[in-house]
């Protein structure tokens, strides 16, 4: 990216931490990645060095805690030129010639004047004396991996980064929705929202993302309705919207917490027509014929339908979540194996997230070497019962938005785009 200093009127998405988009909120982060790198090199060193310096050892323990790097305060940060402001020291050499002497006593403890322009450095004093300034409070930053980000509609999954659903229901208990469920569902949308408009699509999307990354940061009830709950969390404003918090409460259903997981992956399919109609053509390569030919043989037959049928659901998670907005991610280059990315425990249900259940599955498609480039075609090509999820409960109806690069975000920043919920 091109250099630039972030000052107070540039918009609030350059300070949203970002690792998915070039531009934006990228420059925070790798601000971020700099300064990590910065302190915990210094600090590792003086942990790894420092062990035969006693006066040292009473910093170790709370140097080696972690914490993230935006909610540290300026006490835990090596702010060395910092110190001269807070301290009695206007410079470094202050602090230096408050542990020096000249040199004027002989070794009978006389003074003696000719070696008057000689120092004598206390070293250990002043090693004693930045120690106290430069490490008091200070703390190792987690690496740039374990860091929170900012997520946007469709990008809550944010290039891998973020396995919010997975960590919901490791803490939870989940459950799957029903047949009448969803139809009550379907229903509540066509009542209160244009299912056509992708907008509306994008809100509802948008909103469960919020939902579920709050019901993992706090602990809830998930015998509770899911109504409930959002009137509980005050602190989620934006989605205390009478039309969304009815899909969860009319039609003679109210669902529970624990079924919020599997309203959004029906959400997520329901958006698949505005995420395939925005991505990249070179993620819609064609397959050649003759692959074409052996894949269906293989694939679309009774004998293989459940298999293949996980199998598109995971192609068209693979395609929502992370082949939308591709700017930077070099892990998803076209020319890359598609095999490889749907290794991902994520793009799987629940009960299918053993890797040997995976790699079993995807055995059937080794022989194609499919690239990353040929994912739309090969899901359009072994769709057809993934569709039928959606089609059982939802009218398919395209909505208008041929030659759209990108649908915009609902909240977008005036004249800028994006950004991610909390991770």
């Amino acid at each position: 990216m091109e250099p630039k200093s972030l000052t107070e009127e540039d918009t609030l998405v350059f300070f949203l931490n970002d690792i998915n988009e070039s531009g934006f909120g990228m420059y925070i982060a790798a601000g971020y990645e700099y300064l990590i790198k910065l302190q915990n090199e210094f600090i590792n060193f003086i942990i790894e060095h420092g062990q035969d310096k006693p006066y040292l050892k009473f910093y170790f323990e709370n140097m080696k805690n972690k914490i993230p790097v935006y909610e540290a305060n300026n006490n835990q940060i090596l702010l060395i030129y910092h110190i001269y402001k807070i301290s009695e020291y206007k410079f470094f050499t202050d602090l230096v010639n408050t542990f020096t002497k000249r040199k004027i006593y002989n070794q009978e403890g006389k003074i003696d004047y000719s070696h008057y322009n000689e120092f004598e450095f206390d070293f250990q004093a002043i090693e004693e004396e930045l120690s106290r300034l430069i490490l008091t409070g200070k703390c190792l930053f987690e690496d740039e991996d374990h860091l929170n980000f900012v997520g946007y509609w469709g990008e809550g999954f944010n290039g891998g980064k973020s396995n919010f659903l997975e960590r919901f229901e490791e803490k939870y208990e989940t459950e799957d929705l029903t047949d009448d469920e969803k139809s009550a569902i379907n229903e509540n949308i066509k009542n209160n929202f244009t299912i056509e408009d992708p907008d509306d699509l994008k809100k509802i999307y948008g909103y469960l993302q919020t939902l579920i990354f709050y019901l993992i940061k706090y602990n809830c009830n998930v015998e509770e309705t899911i109504v409930q709950t959002i009137d509980n969390l005050v602190e989620i404003g934006n989605i205390n919207d009478q039309n969304f918090k009815s899909i969860f409460n009319t039609n003679g259903i109210n669902l529970k917490v624990k079924k919020i997981v599997s309203v959004f992956l029906f959400f997520e399919h329901l958006c698949f027509i505005i995420f395939s109609g925005s991505i990249k053509d070179e993620y819609k390569q064609e397959i050649d014929e003759n692959i074409r030919n052996k894949i269906s043989e293989k694939l679309m037959n009774e004998k293989n339908k459940n298999d293949t049928k996980a199998l598109a659901a995971s192609v068209r998670r693979f395609i929502s979540r992370y082949l939308y907005r591709i700017n930077s991610q070099d892990e998803f280059l076209p020319e890359g194996k598609l095999i490889i990315q749907l290794k991902r425990v994520d793009l799987w249900d629940k009960n299918m997230r053993k890797i040997e259940k995976i790699e079993q599955i995807l055995d059937l498609i080794k022989e194609y070497d499919l690239n990353v480039s040929q994912s739309y075609n090969f899901y359009e090509l072994i769709k057809e019962e993934d569709e039928k999820e959606i089609n059982a409960y939802v009218e398919k109806k395209e909505p208008e938005i041929g030659g759209q690069e990108e649908p915009k975000p609902a909240a977008k920043p005036k004249g800028k785009r994006r950004k991610k919920v909390i991770n």
